[in-house]
């Protein structure tokens, strides 16, 4: 079962292992196993960072779980763009995606 909710501070950590996943294993063609480019894209990706993203006003951060475990992280702002769309690599193909991205269009 999938449940799209609002993130919390309490996500951080979760959520930063889910992105650092995503982008090391189904990013590859984007960033082609560069360190430089890997570590620039992972920069603000640490529990620290994802925090930080909290502290935004214009930023509303959704999660994905599935079965109870975090699947996918998704964030807009308030000019309605999507600024965070992020699938767990185990969950890829499972419609964790799907439905975040439905209930950011929503939102």
């Amino acid at each position: 079962m999938i449940r799209v909710r609002a993130a919390t501070r309490d996500d951080a950590q979760a959520m930063s292992d889910l992105m650092v996943a995503s982008i090391t294993a189904l990013c590859v063609e984007d960033h082609q196993n560069r360190p430089e480019s890997v570590s620039r894209w992972l920069s603000n990706k640490t529990p620290e960072g994802v925090l930080k993203w909290f502290d935004n006003p214009q930023t509303t951060i959704l999660v994905a779980a599935r079965d109870a475990e975090l699947a996918a992280v998704g964030a807009f702002n308030t000019g309605r763009q999507i600024i965070l769309n992020y699938v767990s690599p185990q969950h890829r193909f499972t419609g964790v995606s799907t439905a975040l991205l439905a209930a950011m269009e929503q939102a």
